[in-house]
């Protein structure tokens, strides 16, 4: 059974004054009284193929549940706690760790549970869980949080100050109005979001087409045999209508063996260590920078830095070293199964990464070539296959430097290839930017808008 918590109406002393009409509401009072506030699974045990699915203090980042790696456990486990088992609508919070962090729960995610270190809040009634959501962000619960949290091995925070947090209320216009501006620019992030997804996703498949799976050779070698006669133009025209006929004629139309197998005539084997430099820029003591924006593994996920953290110079982690280039593919080594990765676009000379990343520069490739060779599912399955070590398995660079791929002596091909790739990047860097100055602009707004500095329903005059 899941660990509920104590019902308190017990607010602080010091809270801001809120306008007339508002008021302040402890979290206890919003949420289910049947439910309760709740934590998850103690022990959820060994993971479990095809048990329940599991949302743990990492899932949850930028008020967005991230379900790419979820943990299964068996359902023996998970029926002990059924109080925290996903219905769908429900609001959850980190306890332990990474404390602070909430997203609402979608209907998909129905039949799924969460780890101890994450609370379950059951909004119900007019203050829906989106709003409860959106106060989660602001300043002064933040700073409650961080203020009530123990702190004897790492950050925890109890259940009985949960239900303690006061939730600003406004009248229901005011609230409907707030949630609607902040929610929108949230709606423009996500759309962000899954536009990258889809660009990358698109880059990914062109490379394992022309790449991996030899699509365009095998096209073309099909109706060779069939036409031994036609032209090379003619037989890239008819195999390959939707391709530009320059880059059609480029493929060859049969293949060779190889220690990779039967690859295109013409193509050979290279290792990713052969066509690329790992971690060949370091900071070093002379390094004339005046400050430092740090990125650590724990901030990065599927393509996403969430945090970069400045340091003035000196005062930065001692882990604080990789440097970074333009196109550089900067993968983590620790628990690289995760897919915690980002691709250097322009990046700042300030911008330093942990060493738990390691960064491959491409040499003989095109740099969208080497973040597609790197980034695939299969890549980091492949990854976690081999990682070694207990709590926090590892993969050498040199492991990662092995892989082989099969690419054309013909550098015409790399660059028709990265002539498409890179623009989906680029674009999808503009998206994450243009996303980080809407984060920015709804974090200025959030405290303004929940403290009714900002009214949205005040009579003009």
């Amino acid at each position: 059974m899941a660990a509920k918590s104590s019902v308190t109406t017990e607010l602080p002393l010091d809270l801001p004054v809120l306008p007339s009409g508002w008021d302040y509401v402890p979290l206890a009072k919003l949420v289910d009284e049947r439910r309760g506030i709740s934590y998850g699974i103690v022990q959820p045990g060994s993971p479990v193929p095809n048990g329940t699915p599991i949302i743990r203090v990492n899932d949850i980042r930028d008020g967005r549940i991230n379900d790419s790696d979820t943990m299964r456990i068996s359902p023996e486990i998970e029926s002990r706690y059924n109080r925290t088992r996903l219905r769908g609508g429900e609001l959850l919070l980190t306890l332990v760790g990474t404390v602070g962090e909430s997203a609402n729960v979608p209907k998909r995610l129905t039949g799924w549970n969460v780890a101890r270190a994450v609370a379950v809040l059951p909004c119900i009634g007019d203050v829906s869980a989106l709003w409860v959501h959106l106060c989660l962000r602001s300043a002064t619960l933040k700073h409650f949080m961080r203020i009530w949290c123990t702190t004897t091995v790492q950050a925890t925070l109890n259940l009985r100050d949960v239900a303690r947090l006061p939730i600003p209320v406004p009248p229901k216009r005011e609230r409907e109005r707030i949630t609607e501006i902040l929610t929108s620019l949230d709606d423009k992030i996500e759309l962000n979001r899954r536009m990258n997804e889809t660009l990358e996703a698109m880059a990914r498949r062109l490379f394992k087409s022309w790449f991996v799976d030899f699509e365009p050779v095998h096209a073309k070698a099909a109706l060779r045999r069939q036409y031994p006669q036609l032209s090379n133009a003619d037989l890239s025209r008819r195999a390959l209508p939707n391709m530009a006929p320059e880059i059609a004629e480029l493929f060859p139309d049969s293949f060779e063996d190889s220690t990779l197998g039967r690859i295109p005539k013409g193509w050979g084997a290279a290792r990713i260590d052969g066509c690329t430099e790992t971690n060949g820029w370091t900071l070093g003591k002379n390094d004339e920078l005046e400050i430092i924006d740090y990125i650590e593994i724990s901030q990065v996920m599927n393509g996403d830095v969430y945090r970069i953290t400045r340091f003035q110079r000196g005062a930065e982690p001692s882990r604080a070293r990789r440097r970074l280039r333009h196109g550089d593919v900067v993968l983590s080594t620790v628990r690289p199964d995760r897919g915690a990765f980002f691709i250097a676009i322009n990046p700042h000379p300030t911008l330093i990464a942990s060493t738990g990343f390691a960064v491959f520069t491409s040499l003989h490739v095109p740099w969208s070539w080497t973040a597609c060779a790197l980034t695939s599912p299969e890549v980091f399955e492949y990854f976690g296959h081999h990682a070694d070590g207990g709590a926090y398995p590892a993969v050498n660079p040199a492991l990662i430097g092995k892989i082989e791929y099969a690419i054309p002596y013909c550098v015409e091909v790399l660059n028709a290839f990265h002539s498409l790739a890179a623009d989906w990047y680029l674009l999808a860097d503009a998206h994450r930017r243009e996303s980080k100055r809407l984060t920015d602009t709804r974090d200025r707004l959030l405290p303004r808008l929940l403290s009714g500095e900002i009214s949205l329903t005040a009579e003009v005059p």
